[in-house]
Order: C-alpha cells, then sequence, then structure tokens
C-alpha cells in the first residue's frame, strides 16, 4: 500500500524497480544492495522507503533521479550483471568484472582491518595464507602454492630449481642419483616447445611473440623443442636423457598454446609425461592464461590429460596471486614421497625466507577469486560461455566462408579478420590472430544476451551499454594492441559499434578502420 504520497513513493518504485522481466512482469525492488551488499528485508521484497533510507546513508555521493536509476547503480556496482564486448579483459587479467572481494562477506571485513592497520596485515598474512592455499588445493584438485611473486614472468627457471631444492631438503626417501645434479643447479636449464607464448623479460622471453619483448630476453636461453619430436616417444627419452646430462632440469609445455589455440593431444601429452619421467625431468605446465577459463579448474584437468599429473604449475593472470604450485603425486615429484603433512612444512620454509611472502592485499584478491569460483562453478560456467560463442560464430559465418576456431572453453582465438567484422574488443596474439578473453560473468553465460551483441540490430543496444557502463578505451577492436601514453589520444571511438581503434589502424586503412568510418561496421 501506498502512503498519502503515493504519488512520489511510485516516482521512486519507478527509480529503483529493476525493471520487467521477459514476459513484460514487474521484478521489483532488489533485496540486497548492490553497493555494499546489505540485505534490506528478510524473506520479502524491502519497502521503497526502506531503500530510499538505506541508499542516502550507502552512497550520499550518488543520489537516485529520472536520470540516475537502479540500472545505473547496477552498472557502477554490478557490472558482471550486464552483457560486454571488450572480451579483452585487460589480456586475461581479469576473471570477472565483479569485486569479488567486496562481495565476499567473510573476506571484505578482513581487507578493511588491514587497511586501517597495516600492522595486523603483516602479522595475519602468513595465518590467512595457510587457509588460502588449502582452498587453493581444495579447488585446483591438490594443486599446492609454494612461493609467489608480482608477475608470472618472475617465475624464472631459477625460481622453477629452488622449488625443487626445497622439496628435496624435505624429502627422507629421494635417491642421490635422483636428485638435482651440481650441473642443473649451475645452469638451470629447461626446455620449451616451438610457439611457447613466452614471458615478458628473462630468459623464457626468447619465444615471446612480440619482437619488442624477444630483444629484451637474457640469461641461458632454452632449448626449444617441437611438437613434432612428441610423436615418437623412443627418440623422445633420448632426447630428453641427453638434455639432463647437459644441465636441464625442466621442460615447460602448454596444454593449449597461447597464441595459436592448438591443443595438446591426449598423445602426446602422454609421450611427454613418461618421457620426462623416464629422464629424470620435471614437467612444467604453463596455465598463467588457461586456469579457470578452459573450463576446468587447470586445463590439464580435462579428462584428455587425466593419465598423468605435472611437477609443477605456473599460474597468474586473472587469479591475481602469480606462483608455481605443486603436485605430491606428479611427474618426478612423486618420487619426493611428500604427503600434505610434509609440504606444510615445504611451504613453511619458504613463506620464513620473507616477511611478507605475498602482497597482503593481493593474497585477500586472489583468495576472493578462488572462493567465488569454487562456490559459483566458474569452469562450467566458462564452458557455456564458450559454447555460445562458438555457436554464434558459426551462425555470423556466411555458408561460403570457413571459420577457424580454436582454443579451449571461453579461452578462444579466431583469424585476426573475422574478428574485425564482428567488432568486439579482443587480445592481440601475434599478427593473424585474436584472443578472446571474456570475463566469466553470468551475463556473458546467457545466450540471447550476447547474441543480442551481434549483427546490425545491435547497435542501440551497444550505445545503452555504451551509456551505462562508462568503459574506458584501452585496446583496439581491430587488432587487439593497446596502446598508451601519448599514442593514446590518437583513439577514435566508433559512434555505430561503439568499439575503439587506434592511430595506426586508421592512418593505414588496415582491414575495417575505413568501414567504421563509414558507419557500416555492423552490417557485416
Amino acid at each position: 500500500m501506498f502512503s498519502k504520497d503515493w504519488r512520489g513513493e511510485h516516482l521512486l518504485h519507478e527509480r529503483f524497480c529493476l525493471g520487467l522481466d521477459s514476459n513484460g512482469r514487474p521484478l521489483g525492488l532488489p533485496r540486497e544492495c548492490p553497493a555494499c551488499k546489505q540485505s534490506l528485508a528478510a524473506g520479502k521484497e524491502p519497502t521503497v522507503i526502506t531503500w530510499r533510507n538505506h541508499w542516502k546513508k550507502c552512497q550520499p555521493d550518488y543520489p537516485v533521479t529520472n536520470v540516475f536509476t537502479m540500472k545505473n547503480i547496477i552498472a557502477m556496482f554490478e557490472k558482471d550483471l550486464l552483457p560486454t564486448t571488450d572480451w579483452n579483459a585487460s589480456f586475461g587479467n581479469i576473471l570477472s568484472r565483479r569485486a569479488t572481494l567486496m562481495s565476499d562477506r567473510t573476506l571484505w571485513p578482513i581487507a578493511q582491518k588491514w587497511e586501517s592497520n597495516p600492522n595486523a596485515a603483516v602479522q595475519e598474512t602468513k595465518t590467512v595464507l595457510r587457509a588460502y592455499r588449502d582452498d587453493f588445493s581444495t579447488f585446483f584438485r591438490d594443486a599446492i602454492p609454494l612461493s609467489f611473486h608480482a608477475h608470472i614472468s618472475d617465475v624464472t627457471p631459477h625460481i622453477i630449481v629452488s622449488a625443487i631444492l626445497a622439496l628435496e631438503l624435505e624429502s627422507n626417501c629421494l635417491k642421490k642419483t635422483e636428485k638435482l645434479s651440481a650441473k642443473q643447479i649451475h645452469d638451470c636449464g629447461v626446455a620449451v616447445f616451438n610457439g611457447s607464448y613466452g614471458a615478458g623479460r628473462g630468459v623464457l622471453a626468447v619465444t615471446a611473440a612480440a619482437p619488442f619483448i624477444r630483444e629484451t630476453s637474457s640469461g641461458q636461453a632454452p632449448t626449444v623443442l617441437t611438437l613434432a619430436q612428441l610423436r615418437s616417444l623412443p627418440r623422445l627419452k633420448q632426447t630428453l636423457s641427453k638434455l639432463r646430462a647437459e644441465g636441464t632440469v625442466a621442460v615447460i609445455v602448454e596444454i593449449v598454446a597461447s597464441s595459436t589455440g592448438r591443443l595438446l593431444t591426449k598423445d602426446e601429452w602422454e609421450n611427454l609425461a613418461q618421457a620426462c619421467h623416464s629422464a629424470g625431468l620435471y614437467l612444467v605446465v604453463d596455465e598463467a592464461q588457461t586456469a579457470v577459463r578452459c573450463g576446468a579448474p587447470f586445463a590439464h584437468h580435462h579428462p584428455t590429460y587425466s593419465a598423468y599429473r605435472p611437477s609443477f604449475v605456473l599460474f597468474g593472470k586473472g587469479l591475481r596471486a602469480c606462483g608455481i604450485a605443486a603436485y605430491t603425486d606428479g611427474v618426478m615429484t612423486t618420487s619426493l614421497g611428500h604427503t600434505s603433512e610434509t609440504m606444510r612444512k615445504v611451504t613453511y620454509r619458504l613463506d620464513s625466507t620473507f616477511s611478507e611472502p605475498i602482497n597482503s592485499y593481493v593474497l585477500l584478491q586472489s583468495w576472493a577469486i578462488v572462493r567465488a569460483a569454487m562456490k559459483e562453478d566458474w569452469p562450467r560456467r566458462a564452458t557455456r560461455i564458450g559454447e555460445n560463442l562458438r555457436r554464434i560464430l558459426a551462425d555470423m559465418t556466411p555458408p561460403a566462408k570457413t571459420t577457424s576456431v580454436m582454443g579451449m572453453g571461453a579461452f578462444i582465438l579466431i583469424e585476426r579478420g573475422q574478428a574485425a567484422t564482428l567488432c568486439i574488443t579482443g587480445a592481440s596474439a601475434g599478427k593473424k590472430t585474436i584472443r578472446w578473453l571474456p570475463p566469466l560473468d553470468k551475463s556473458l553465460a546467457n545466450y540471447e544476451a550476447v547474441r543480442a551483441l551481434f549483427g546490425p540490430a545491435s547497435a542501440m543496444f551497444r550505445d545503452d551499454l555504451y551509456q551505462l557502463l562508462d568503459e574506458p578505451t584501452m585496446v583496439c577492436v581491430n587488432c587487439g594492441e593497446a596502446l598508451e601514453g601519448a599514442e593514446g589520444t590518437s583513439w577514435v571511438r566508433c559512434p555505430t559499434c561503439k568499439g575503439a581503434f587506434c592511430g595506426f589502424c586508421t592512418e593505414e586503412g588496415y582491414e575495417m578502420a575505413p568501414v567504421h568510418q563509414r558507419g557500416e561496421c555492423l552490417s557485416f
């Protein structure tokens, strides 16, 4: 029932209402505040007066008006409920647009406490880190984080050797012949595969896709293997045994090639695992981009690769925390005889080396992501999102043309020309390929919501999203490259599809740039 001021209340109701469902029925008022996550009514819909009073206290800087309504509130505080055409996701560093830490009612109070009391943050981080490791290990199927680093590129071969030595020190059953040799410890040699995405600096930068990164590589270059060498197990064993004698410690591999999207086959994986075990080399899987996004906690958790576990996993990017994790029953690590109890001793030794083994805020950010991914089953959502996108790609491809879609789950790589015609902002993976790295949000798991982003009819929808989300221009919709500094001033946003294209693409007339300028970009 409305009070005497029913007209004012009706106006407020329109401002706070969630809108209409697909059948035209009103959805009513939210029961939880999108900003502070406080429940406004137990088991029933809150009144408009309750909402008005709460919002005045919660967000006094954002008064609700005819032009700032619940839609704007959701766009500001719950962006994940709206679809987006930004599938660059900060080059894979964002798994969800939701503020997972702020939404976590257990971790957010800790974050607020640590923000106001730096001493408490330093003192309590190591205790909280143990609980984080437990949840990480549960979600990532027994992978135990050993050490943490500011960037995934900081996990160099020297770090891998240090992790192995830490495991050896706490092992009581390792034979002398199975330990790292003096030459291995000195050289810290690793082998990688041709086409590996590489790193942003250091030894592994030698295989980076971008020439300007390769030019900054340093240290002993890794041995570069070819995928063809994985076909013959006897020859592979011989090759890896020779490498071990020359000082190589480990082989680093991607389950899904970050530059092409090619999947490692079952036979290739099993041959590599067997050859590493036979030669005495550790097997390291780079999951920096593929964790969660590929439809499993780690890509190597898919049934295709279940016969063997790697020794170590490199993780980072979307998980916010970067580092190296180990399996007690992985290739080579199984011979160390570790249990969950002895692994605690290893991590205690590693943590005690530093006053702060991981930045306290990064720790809470990563933990909130792991908890949300586990509770909401983000891997399954990633699978659903990937299925939606592949279905849309098939629908949008003319019968006379063929499309090459690579990758796994919501980690998709397509030909750059095709990506450009769809006006979706992706991430460059070289001159010919674009990566689609969509956020793993509920909105993108809805086929109809995602399909509405494509085709001529999507212009109005894109304009609404642009007005609501106010997403900054960061990446070129044409080439998937990010520009910074003075170059950023030359970016132009297309008035039709709302994508941005860089000065280089504009000047060169590269691919779709002229089509954007004519306003015909959504007509393909």
